[in-house]
């Protein structure tokens, strides 16, 4: 199934992102939005070679989240 589970897609629409992490000995949900720290037009973190994937930035925003 991956790290995104496909019951959520829809809220990509809205912006709204639902990861699930495996942290404690269960499955842990994180919930978070699309806004990304940028300066200079680049994400300031982690990114792709690619600027229009932002798949890296939104785990690491997650999972940042989760701890």
């Amino acid at each position: 199934m991956g790290v995104y589970p496909p019951c959520f897609s829809f809220l990509r629409r809205y912006g709204i992102y639902v990861f699930r992490f495996f942290k404690e000995f269960g499955w842990k949900y994180v919930v978070i939005d699309d806004k990304l720290a940028v300066k200079d037009n680049e994400y300031i973190y982690a990114h792709c070679n690619s600027p229009t994937e932002v798949w890296v930035n939104l785990i690491e925003k997650a999972y940042a989240k989760l701890h």
